[in-house]
């Protein structure tokens, strides 16, 4: 699993702590398959400045929904 990282603004997490952060599941999630390791397509982590949009966005696929999001300052 990648860590806290906002697809939108870039915005890390600090010392790994996923506060202030929520992953948000789109239309083209893949989990992986048993045993293997990695992020899996479709589920974006978001800070909590841009998370609400990208919700509102989670019908879409995510390459779309990211296309569709306007950075804010955070």
């Amino acid at each position: 699993m990648m860590p806290p990282h906002c697809a939108l603004c870039g915005k890390e997490s600090e010392l790994g702590d996923h506060r202030g952060f929520q992953l948000v599941t789109f239309a083209d999630y893949r989990p992986l398959p048993e045993g293997i390791t990695g992020h899996p397509d479709g589920l974006v982590w978001f800070c909590a400045v841009h998370v609400d949009e990208a919700k509102a966005l989670s019908h879409l696929n995510s390459r779309d929904a990211l296309g569709s999001l306007v950075p804010k300052t955070t």
